[in-house]
């Protein structure tokens, strides 16, 4: 069984997170996800299901660490792929 992330389309084509599922296949996780939040998932909106490793291998990890810019702490994020 594998771990799928479940987003939901808007109509503005922002993709919301809902939850996460243990299936075999990202239907069967969308039907667990409504199973168990019936009162937050629509019957009618569009879901998407994907893995949890192929989304983690896409997504970019920040890093912070302070730095000083004129006399002032700044906290600076750099964002940069996963090895």
């Amino acid at each position: 069984m594998a771990r799928y992330l479940i987003f939901e389309k808007t109509r503005s084509y922002d993709y919301k997170f809902k939850g996460s599922s243990s299936a075999t296949n990202g239907d069967k996780a969308i039907k667990n996800l409504r199973q168990r939040i019936s009162s937050k998932i629509s019957t009618k909106a569009i879901f998407i299901a994907v893995p949890t490793t192929q989304f983690m291998k896409y997504q970019l990890n920040p890093t912070s660490e302070k730095v000083v810019v004129k006399g002032v702490k700044v906290n600076r994020i750099t964002w940069k792929k996963p090895k």
